[in-house]
């Protein structure tokens, strides 16, 4: 379905294009009308001096070709009607198609994030080491993009709970609550989801880290 509404949107803006070339030639056919009505009367005062056997060949010739300049443009006037009305009805399709294949592939963020709470009870070894918070704010997602963020995410919250959060004891030590929090948060941008992953834990130590970099 999505490759049939993909081949339509580029049906569409093909025609979009031989409507715009069409508009062209609309114009430059009317251009010349008006050229062809300005060398009319220039026509009129030549025949003046011409016999009336070849002033009345000139008038029909004159005449023959003035019929098929309107004729011209009326056709190109009525296909240029017909056109941006078939244009107009197939964007409203490819829009209609569009809207009604995201509606099946987008998914509620809402169970996706919470799958994540197990992942944190296991990495913890311990339900009272972290608990996981969710914010998703009802926010839906296609369903491909959230395969491809899983990992990632995955990967976050365990390095939270194995490398951010410190253990009850130490956090006991710290005036901190011995469980850990974990708080994933979604957010709308515009035409941008933002998720957020943030823990209390004291993270990594930067001062050790930057020692063993420097030796």
């Amino acid at each position: 379905m999505q490759s049939n509404v993909g081949e339509m949107v580029a049906i569409r803006l093909q025609q979009d294009d031989s409507l715009s070339l069409l508009n062209d030639l609309q114009r430059h056919v009317a251009s010349m009308a008006t050229q062809w009505r300005t060398l009319g009367s220039e026509i009129r005062e030549f025949k003046q001096h011409l016999s009336p056997t070849l002033s009345v060949k000139l008038d029909s010739r004159v005449s023959t070709f003035t019929a098929a300049v309107k004729q011209a443009e009326r056709q190109l006037f009525h296909l240029s009607q017909q056109m941006g009305s078939q244009t107009g009805q197939l964007s409203l399709l490819c829009d209609a198609m569009d809207t009604g294949l995201r509606a099946i592939r987008m998914m509620p963020l809402g169970p996706f994030l919470e799958s994540f709470r197990a992942t944190a009870r296991d990495a913890a070894r311990s339900l009272e080491k972290v608990t996981l918070e969710c914010d998703d704010r009802g926010i839906e997602i296609d369903r491909l993009v959230l395969e491809h963020i899983r990992e990632p995410i995955l990967h976050l919250v365990r390095n939270a709970v194995g490398h951010g959060i410190e253990t009850p004891e130490n956090r006991q030590a710290l005036s901190k609550p011995e469980t850990g929090s974990i708080r994933i948060r979604a957010e709308l941008r515009g035409d941008y989801v933002s998720i957020a992953i943030m823990d209390d834990g004291a993270g990594f130590n930067r001062e050790r880290i930057f020692k063993k970099h420097l030796h």
